[in-house]
């Protein structure tokens, strides 16, 4: 969803998925008139000590809220 959405505390994350998926459609577009197809994966978040950080810091936003 980082790639679609913003989210707080996560702003250069959600920066390269956009990127990733923005310069894929562009490339995409670009060389579909030689018939190339051009493609990216964009795996979802990985349980990791940072990402569990992040989650507690967003639960106590979304409490202030």
């Amino acid at each position: 969803m980082a790639g679609y959405e913003a989210s707080a505390l996560q702003s250069a994350y959600s920066v390269s998925k956009f990127g990733t998926r923005c310069l894929t459609q562009a490339a995409a577009k670009e060389l579909a008139v030689d018939k190339i197809t051009v493609n990216a994966y964009n795996p979802g978040i990985v349980r990791t000590k940072m990402r569990d950080v992040i989650d507690k810091k967003l639960q106590k936003l979304n409490m202030k809220q």
